[in-house]
């Protein structure tokens, strides 16, 4: 425990330098983060005998953050590149038909069709983090309100959990969860995010303004989509029988382990941010 803990305030602290340095830097970690993390996905298959297209994968994870770095680091049209990621997407998936067809024995289209829901469970999620940082001046904000929610739905979810729990919560898939730390998470998330928002308001007069009901929503919905997240990526964990997808943040696990909460959140806070806050 003492270990998660100093991990957990080592990643904040360098999570919060990463944040408010140029995007730039967000988009290179985000992208290698995104490429350790599919590494995590297809050897959690292999562990059970699966052979996901791994090549397919990266080359689509590739195509994926060279659409987002035209877009945010050199300002290519976005039309020009919606012109051309469709036809890599095909040509990439043509390939793999050829592949399948000329090596039957060897390879599956069950293998394809792993490979590219990795690719956007992963890849093309976490992609969104970079679109909140650079879609307007206050990206930067809008990133540490985001994860504010998020470390506010997970500590919250242990903490009534630990205190109140007493029915389980999707026991099949993840024994440990209860329902009153899911509604102590939801609860309690909205409260945090509620002041978090009044904290805001007040440090960055004229910069921003987060109405206080949307506040209270966002606090809601992301400790919602934060346990969608880490359900998910334990139903994964289960099926392929692991504890955690890797072990290279001492005490969280792997790149999965540590973000399965944000996978989904940062979808959902981006197009909540895009419709309603800005």
């Amino acid at each position: 425990m003492a270990k998660r803990i100093i991990s957990g305030i080592i990643i904040g602290l360098l999570l919060l330098a990463v944040i408010m340095t140029d995007y730039r830097v967000i988009f290179l970690i985000v992208f290698l983060g995104s490429l350790v993390g599919l590494y995590e996905f297809y050897s959690s298959l292999n562990n059970i005998k699966h052979t996901p297209f791994s090549f397919v994968g990266y080359i689509l994870t590739m195509t994926i953050y060279s659409a987002l770095g035209a877009l945010s680091i050199f300002h290519i049209d976005k039309i020009v590149i919606l012109k051309f990621i469709p036809l890599i997407i095909i040509l990439v998936l043509v390939s793999s038909a050829a592949i399948i067809i000329k090596n039957p024995d060897k390879y599956s289209f069950t293998g394809a069709a792993e490979a590219i829901f990795g690719t956007f469970y992963v890849s093309y999620l976490l992609s969104y983090i970079v679109l909140i940082r650079i879609n307007n001046g206050n990206g930067h904000i809008f990133l540490i309100f985001m994860f504010i929610g998020i470390v506010s739905a997970d500590s919250m979810a242990l903490f009534s959990g630990t205190l109140f729990g007493k029915h389980k919560f999707m026991p099949k898939i993840s024994p440990n969860k209860t329902l009153e730390g899911a509604v102590g998470s939801v609860i309690g998330t909205m409260l945090i995010m509620l002041l978090s928002g009044y904290c805001f308001n007040l440090a960055l007069p004229g910069v921003l303004y987060i109405p206080y009901y949307h506040s209270l929503i966002l606090g809601a919905l992301i400790s919602i989509f934060a346990q969608m997240g880490d359900l998910m990526a334990s139903s994964i964990k289960r099926y392929t029988g692991l504890k955690d997808f890797g072990n290279l943040i001492p005490g969280h696990g792997g790149i999965l382990d540590r973000c399965d909460s944000i996978i989904f959140v940062a979808v959902f806070f981006y197009f909540y941010m895009t419709m309603f806050l800005l």
